[in-house]
């Protein structure tokens, strides 16, 4: 299966702190701006607000054809029928969640190649892997780089997309270094246009003539 049909290069990462708008607003303008990835990451919310909120977001990115993932909770993904969960690093066990929905894509956090290894052997659909680049969320961590990067992809046989510092500018490096694609957080949230900053992101992320390897992504 093509790439590109199977899971689009650009993820978004909510951060309702971020925004100038509420999240189901924001959302509209990233699923008619072309973005087909949304993780909703609240970590903060209680459940039930979490939940209602998700259930908008759900609405909305159906409308669409856009895939909603919900950071760490799989009762909340079930609930609205997300499409999967994005697990932090110490979060749930792969294995359970799979457990809880069979068709869930199931993305893990790593930081290490490791746990990159780790996640492929439990069942992970793909990898969240970073900082990449220096970022105002991470301050006082180095960020790992391009060649850690380069590496972890290396390492595994699942797709892998870069974090921390994505911006337009440097996101074609991350493709260029094997990743398949790239999640952001700030450079979209902070956006005063969102769907220029979209825009230009997408046009970053056109597949580089000569990727280091070819990555299929389960729909």
């Amino acid at each position: 299966m093509n790439q590109e049909n199977a899971l689009q290069k650009l993820m978004v990462i909510t951060n309702r702190k971020q925004t100038c708008r509420p999240l189901p607003e924001w959302t509209e303008e990233l699923c008619a701006a072309g973005v087909r990835l949304i993780q909703l990451r609240e970590k903060e919310l209680e459940a039930a607000a979490l939940y209602h909120l998700a259930l908008q977001m759900r609405r909305i990115t159906a409308h669409y054809g856009t895939k909603l993932l919900i950071n760490d909770r799989a009762d909340v993904a079930l609930a609205v029928e997300a499409d999967g969960v994005v697990i932090p690093e110490t979060g749930f066990p792969i294995q359970v969640v799979k457990k809880i929905n069979p068709k869930f894509l199931v993305a893990k956090s790593v930081h290490s190649i490791e746990g990159a290894k780790a996640a492929q052997e439990h069942g992970a659909d793909f990898i969240i892997f970073g900082h990449i680049f220096e970022t105002e969320s991470k301050p006082a961590l180095p960020p790992r780089g391009l060649a850690a990067l380069k590496d972890v992809v290396q390492s595994v046989k699942i797709p892998v997309f870069a974090i921390g510092g994505i911006t337009a500018a440097n996101a074609k490096l991350c493709l260029e270094h094997g990743a398949f694609g790239v999640a952001v957080i700030s450079e979209v949230a902070s956006a005063a246009d969102v769907t220029q900053r979209v825009q230009a992101l997408l046009r970053a992320l056109v597949q580089p003539a000569a990727s280091l390897k070819s990555q299929t992504v389960k729909t």
